[in-house]
């Protein structure tokens, strides 16, 4: 959900990924929910990543802003 949020809702402020600090932003696209889909499944099965679970266009539907 999480993942999702970043995505539809942009991230900023502090945050650790990987053990790498980081501290920016990354503002909304203004993609649609089937388009927010369709990029998070394509980021959780390229560059190595195997992910058995499809993220939907209702699942991002339902992430509150």
């Amino acid at each position: 959900e999480i993942r999702i949020r970043g995505v539809k809702d942009g991230v900023s402020g502090p945050r650790v990924v990987n053990g790498e600090e980081y501290d920016g932003v990354m503002q909304n696209q203004g993609l649609d929910n089937l388009e927010i889909a369709d990029v998070m499944n394509f980021i959780l099965n390229n560059w190595g990543n195997e992910n058995k679970e499809i993220i939907t266009e209702n699942q991002v539907a339902n992430i509150n802003e």
